[in-house]
């Protein structure tokens, strides 16, 4: 299991076109569809030490950050994110209001 989700981490990183680090995703404006989001998913419950996720610009992402937000809680370190006109819709405000509770450094929120 171990090498296939390396596999699938380094084809979502060519198909987004960008390189993360490991504190460090920067998604801003990459267009993020289904797919994306829900691969997205998968790769925050395996990066405990990212202290900044940016989300920003991706209009498509409002429907499925509540899927989004429920890995959050894997991802305690988190210190800033950006959520900038992501077409958030009131089930995604509950969802991040719910994973919240597990983001205790958390001092950024955009």
């Amino acid at each position: 299991e171990t090498m296939s989700y390396h596999w699938r981490v380094q084809q979502f990183w060519k198909k987004i076109g960008r390189l993360p680090s490991d504190e460090n995703l920067d998604l801003n404006n990459c267009m993020l569809n289904a797919v994306d989001i829900m691969e997205l998913t998968e790769l925050l419950s395996r990066t405990p030490s990212l202290k900044i996720l940016d989300l920003s610009i991706n209009v498509k992402l409002g429907c499925s950050l509540k899927n989004i937000a429920q890995e959050l809680r894997f991802v305690s370190s988190l210190q800033i994110l950006n959520l900038n006109t992501c077409g958030l819709e009131q089930d995604g405000f509950h969802s991040l209001d719910t994973a919240f509770q597990y983001l205790s450094e958390l001092r950024i929120l955009d």
